[in-house]
């Protein structure tokens, strides 16, 4: 009983907090001072990965705007926040801090994203976050120069540089050689190196719970800052890597780690709990975004948590919010696309087949996902998509993506910033999609019709919204791109709508509802048609 109470008393107080939240088992958040709110974000990724980063331009994000885009996955490296251990970097975080105010300036919420990959300089730096002094496999002759562990094995025969730089010591810096870059994880050195952080070796889940109270006693209360998102793509940790032990019938367990959630059990729930306490001892307020192992981009992989970080109380407060991941393999920038003169049939069947393929694999893990937010009872927003090439397959696998995830009313980022400057307009297009930035309720469905050229969009009004002195509103954005010569809008019941207004600058639609003709838990619909 007492367990109970102390348990009642911290949800009563995590609601009553300031910023935002996030609908229980859904992709909808809201502010808490309008709690009868639903919001969806559409957005980009942008990565600051060293001190002087320049933010992107004022019309770099009106174009964004233009596409709808109402928010910035903010990625941000360990190592640029502690520059030495125990030593934090007050004008870096300054530095992101005039940045998450240029953006919301500009119209724009920001998530920030504790970005890595390939997680240290040890391996392929450029592709790291985490400082050297926390980043490096453990200190034994088999991970050294030499050493039957030593990076990239068992990959690639390791290469050095000569003579090793002043912080790689005996470990030695590796000449970045591999063909792709990602190929730095399923490597000894790497997994151990991670496994380090994972099993809090020499303290180091209290080191990054540490750097992430920097960055939230900066960024607490921030209007524009909806939540933390503690680590990028988190790899599965120390996994057996000889070739034979790969075949799932000899060995199953490195394909349990990914597969059967093992590793997010295993891995990632302790070292999530542990900073997301510390966090919370000077932000109690902030929403806080975790992910599976690797993003949680394979295919429709589940995921292994119990609930989210900090427990349930967290959970059903709305402050815990999945964040996943999905790209389609055969569809990526960095993948080699066969040829008619590299192999005449694997060609064929890659221009055949791929987008078929793709939509199964977006499909199912979108349907996963949902599935997964609604057990843990948390929001949940996909962070990560796209790396796309630029062509007309790309596209119709990006409108693919984007109609399944507008199923399940998630969120979305597109990975990365950096694409959209060289995208062709039908690239853009894709992405310009017709949806909600906020109503006065909880939405049911929206999306474009298959058959049908117009948007639909239904909700219900919050009894929250119908007591108000003021009258509820949606804001709606509207996709130029499907409606380049204008749209009639048709509202349901036609009763209830006190005003409507259009702003061609922002594409926004938006409509005012009579409340005193608007009971609560009433189902609007809202049908865009071209003109």
């Amino acid at each position: 009983m007492h367990a109970l109470v102390v348990s009642l008393a911290l949800l009563l107080a995590l609601v009553a907090g300031s910023g935002f939240r996030v609908h229980p088992g859904t992709g909808q958040f809201y502010k808490t001072s309008e709690t009868g709110q639903s919001m969806l974000f559409h957005g980009v990724n942008i990565v600051h990965k060293a001190p002087g980063f320049s933010p992107i331009t004022t019309i770099e994000l009106q174009t964004m705007r233009r596409l709808g885009f109402n928010i910035i996955r903010y990625g941000f490296l360990w190592f640029n926040v502690e520059i030495t251990p125990g030593l934090y970097n007050a004008t870096f975080i300054a530095e992101m801090k005039s940045h998450v105010d240029f953006y919301y300036s500009h119209g724009y919420y920001i998530f920030l994203d504790m970005h890595q990959d390939c997680f240290s300089p040890f391996f392929c730096a450029g592709f790291d976050g985490v400082p050297m002094a926390y980043g490096h496999p453990p200190n034994t002759s088999d991970f050294w120069i030499g050493g039957n562990k030593s990076f990239p094995l068992p990959l690639l025969k390791p290469d050095f540089i000569t003579p090793t730089p002043e912080g790689f010591g005996q470990w030695g810096a590796p000449k970045c050689i591999l063909p792709q870059w990602s190929m730095c994880y399923p490597t000894y050195a790497l997994g151990a190196a991670s496994q380090r952080l994972y099993s809090n070796v020499d303290g180091l889940q209290q080191a990054m719970g540490r750097m992430w109270q920097q960055v939230a006693s900066a960024f607490k209360g921030h209007p524009a800052v909806i939540g933390y998102e503690l680590i990028n793509e988190p790899w599965l940790g120390q996994v057996p890597l000889n070739l034979n032990e790969l075949d799932p019938l000899q060995n199953p367990e490195f394909w349990d780690l990914w597969f059967s959630g093992v590793a997010d059990k295993k891995n990632m729930a302790p070292l999530y709990d542990t900073v997301a306490a510390m966090i919370r001892i000077v932000d109690n307020d902030t929403t806080i975004f975790f992910e599976p192992a690797s993003g949680g981009s394979i295919i429709d992989a589940h995921v292994g948590f119990e609930n989210g970080p900090g427990g349930v109380s967290y959970d059903q407060a709305g402050l815990n919010v999945l964040a996943y991941h999905t790209y389609c393999p055969l569809i990526q920038a960095d993948v080699p696309i066969p040829t008619n003169g590299s192999d005449a049939i694997l060609a064929w069947l890659w221009k055949e087949l791929t987008l078929d393929v793709c939509k199964h694999i977006t499909d199912d893990q979108f349907t996963t996902r949902q599935q997964e937010v609604r057990r843990l009872g948390v929001g949940g927003l996909l962070s990560e998509f796209g790396a796309i090439p630029h062509n007309h397959r790309a596209a119709t696998d990006m409108t693919n993506t984007l109609d399944s995830i507008d199923k399940i009313m998630h969120s979305w980022t597109f990975w990365a910033h950096q694409d959209l400057e060289t995208a062709p307009d039908y690239i853009l297009d894709a992405m310009t999609r017709s949806f909600p930035h906020s109503v006065p309720g909880t939405l049911l469905s929206f999306g474009h019709s298959d058959h049908e050229d117009l948007f639909a969009l239904e909700y219900v009004v919050s009894a929250a919204n119908t007591l108000s002195s003021s009258s509820p509103i949606a804001s709606i954005f509207i996709s130029n791109v499907r409606f380049p010569n204008g749209f009639d809008v048709t509202y349901f019941p036609p009763c209830c709508v006190q005003t409507s207004s259009f702003n061609a600058t922002s594409n926004i639609l938006s409509v005012v509802h009579d409340i005193t003709k608007l009971p609560a838990e009433s189902v609007v619909r809202v049908v865009v048609t071209p003109k």
